[in-house]
């Protein structure tokens, strides 16, 4: 896991944005654990805007692998929902209540955790409606109608991504990990890299980095798993303010 402090000691280091006007201030800061509005920010990025350009970013990566059936990233975020009964609202929450992102992926039983089988709506509806009650969970058959989950078994659970600014947020405070996996390292520093930059300072650099950046975006959601190398990014030789 990365993290979050060296994605934002990486993308502060060159985007002048880390605290102090002498080396030893600069590593004092650079190396501060965690990353305060003491160590991070500048009044072109103040602290807390260089954190919400991160949360952002890392809401668009996991994004775009949250919605590739499959992906190997997904782990990374994944959880279930609380259970869900026969014919009931799909929730917009996993079962701590953050955020749904991308696509489902497995539903299960809930008692046994066995993947269940997509099967047609009528069949199942046989199967649950059917007064011989013996039927109902002795085969684990599940269909999505609409916003509704129908399903054989007593309760279901769907294994899904979550992303939540609030939990991300904490993590930053905390020094905490990064909710995205090591391959994806250089396309966040070069994601939150890309938003840092003031009228034509460091334009360029700026858009090497949003270059880099939105094509991972499509590797990841092509599938991909590795990645080219982020683009050198220059560093600020302009003091920051102390």
């Amino acid at each position: 896991m990365i993290a979050y402090r060296e994605i934002l000691r990486a993308a502060g280091l060159r985007s002048n944005a880390i605290e102090g006007v002498t080396a030893s201030q600069i590593e004092a800061s650079y190396t501060a654990t965690p990353l305060t509005s003491a160590d991070l920010g500048s009044p072109d990025f103040p602290y807390s805007s260089v954190v919400d350009s991160l949360i952002s970013v890392l809401g668009k990566i996991v994004r775009a692998y949250a919605f590739v059936q499959n992906h190997p990233f997904r782990n990374f975020n994944l959880s279930q929902t609380a259970s869900i009964a026969h014919n009931a609202v799909i929730p917009s929450t996993n079962s701590v209540g953050y955020p749904i992102v991308g696509v489902y992926g497995a539903i299960r039983n809930a008692s046994s955790g066995a993947v269940m089988t997509n099967m047609n709506e009528q069949i199942i509806d046989t199967i649950v409606s059917n007064t011989d009650s013996f039927l109902k969970g002795t085969y684990d058959y599940f269909a999505i109608t609409g916003d509704r989950l129908k399903h054989t078994a007593q309760n279901a659970v769907i294994d899904v991504c979550t992303f939540s600014d609030t939990v991300i947020r904490t993590g930053i405070a905390a020094d905490g990990d990064a909710p995205i996996p090591d391959a994806c390292y250089d396309i966040a520093v070069a994601g939150l890299i890309s938003t840092l930059f003031i009228d034509d300072s460091y334009v360029n650099q700026a858009q090497a980095a949003s270059v880099y950046f939105e094509n991972q975006l499509q590797e990841i959601k092509s599938g991909a798993a590795s990645f080219m190398p982020a683009p050198n990014f220059i560093t600020s030789p302009t003091q920051a303010v102390s």
